[in-house]
């Protein structure tokens, strides 16, 4: 084996070791310098090419240049693995089904649902974050109220109430909120541990939360339709007036 060989072997397992410890796209953007900056490992074996015996360098550039695309991939991988990982959070909207029809109820609606996985994630995260939506979404602070509840990805789970946006609870005779003074608008929970190892994710690393709220129901209460059912009829020209029905 030559010195080059011999290089190459420890640099490769020096990478495997760094590279699988990283748990940041910090930390594998310093592994990444570390092993192909201008100052990395490979650079400064690529440099030492020149200095070898003519008929030797042929093979030695082949070693390393092949070590450097082994590591440039394995870091590619890891980094997609990781900015999923990462990512702040993950929305998707879906249409739902069921066999409810009234003016608060329809056959299907569109369902909005988030994910957050990351590490150190709490239920007060997960809280905070939905009242932040809620008050975006009403353009004021409401007051939240939590309920124990069951989804079957997510534990413990809980769903969410929000003072009525039509009498705040003041008034007995409401419409909206039948005189309760709150209005169910959200189901959560923290994801269940299961759900992150399926994914691929190490739960005693990282933990998150799950919500989903249906986007009709919103709105209906923030531009206060009084019928479900108009969302579904196709009256375009009665969506875009902004009246009531």
């Amino acid at each position: 084996m030559t010195s080059i060989q011999a290089e190459l072997g420890i640099i490769e397992r020096d990478f495997t070791e760094q590279v699988s410890a990283a748990s940041s796209s910090e930390e594998l953007q310093q592994v990444k310098v570390a092993f192909l900056g201008k100052k990395g490992a490979v650079t400064l074996i690529l440099k030492k090419l020149g200095s070898l015996p003519p008929e030797t360098r042929p093979a030695a550039g082949q070693a390393v240049n092949s070590l450097r695309d082994r590591i440039e991939a394995v870091i590619e991988d890891k980094r997609a693995r990781l900015d999923e990982i990462e990512s702040e959070a993950a929305e998707r909207s879906s249409m739902v089904y069921r066999r409810d029809s009234d003016p608060t109820h329809s056959p299907m609606f569109n369902q909005l649902e988030g994910l957050l996985v990351d590490r150190d994630i709490s239920v007060a995260d997960m809280k905070g974050c939905l009242e932040t939506l809620m008050a975006a979404i009403f353009s004021r602070p409401l007051k939240a109220r939590y309920r124990a509840s069951y989804f079957p990805f997510t534990e413990p789970s809980i769903e969410l109430d929000i003072e009525c946006v039509e009498c705040s609870g003041k008034n007995p005779a409401c419409r909206i909120c039948k005189g309760t003074g709150w209005l169910e608008v959200a189901g959560m929970g923290m994801v269940h541990p299961n759900v992150i190892r399926y994914g691929g994710i190490d739960p005693s690393i990282y933990n998150g939360f799950a919500w989903g709220i249906g986007l009709d129901r919103i709105a209906m209460l923030k531009y206060g339709l009084t019928d479900l059912r108009i969302l579904f009829e196709g009256n375009v020209p009665y969506l875009l007036s902004g009246r009531s029905l």
